[in-house]
C-alpha cells in the first residue's frame, strides 16, 4: 500500500522481519549453524569451523535451499553440498524483492525448491549475510 508521509524505518524493518504464515511448516536450521564459527553440516567429522566470508564477496550461481531459523523469523540460504561432499554454513538473507520472489515461488509450488542465487556477502556482528541480486528456481536436471 502506498504511503504519502515519511516512513518509520524501525517499523518497516519490524514488519519485514515479522514471521509470515506459510503453506507448509518451514525447514529450520539451528541458530548455532548460522554463527561465524558454526560447524558445517558436512559428512566429515571433526572438521574445523568455517571462517567468515569477506565483506563484499560475490557469490555467483550458488545452488541451495531457502530455510528459516528455529523461530521462523530469519530467512536463510543453505548451500547444496559441493563436489567434495562438504557443505558450508547457511547465510542469513537480507530482505529484498528477490527474497520475496523466492518465498512466493515456494508458496506457489508448495514444496521444497532449489534456487541458483547470485549476490553479495555482507558481515555484521560476526555473521555473514547475503543480499540476493538474482535468484532462479533450479529444476532437477539443472545445477549439479
Amino acid at each position: 500500500m502506498p504511503t504519502t508521509g515519511p516512513v518509520d524505518p524501525e517499523a518497516a524493518l519490524e514488519q519485514l522481519l515479522r514471521p509470515r504464515p506459510r503453506m507448509a511448516p518451514p525447514l529450520t536450521v539451528p541458530e548455532s549453524e548460522i554463527s561465524a564459527t558454526a560447524q558445517p553440516t558436512g559428512i566429515v567429522p571433526d572438521m574445523p569451523a568455517q571462517p567468515l566470508r569477506r565483506e563484499g564477496e560475490m557469490l555467483v550461481q550458488r545452488v541451495g535451499r531457502l530455510h528459516w531459523n528455529e523461530e521462523g523469523q530469519w530467512p536463510l540460504f543453505a548451500f547444496d553440498a559441493d563436489n567434495r561432499g562438504l557443505t558450508e554454513p547457511p547465510v542469513v538473507l537480507i530482505p529484498n524483492k528477490r527474497l520475496e520472489q523466492m518465498e512466493t515461488a515456494l508458496e506457489r509450488a508448495g514444496l521444497d525448491l532449489r534456487f541458483s542465487v547470485t549476490g553479495r556477502i555482507t558481515t555484521f556482528q560476526g555473521r555473514n549475510y547475503l543480499l540476493v541480486e538474482k535468484a532462479q528456481v533450479v529444476t532437477d536436471h539443472e545445477g549439479l
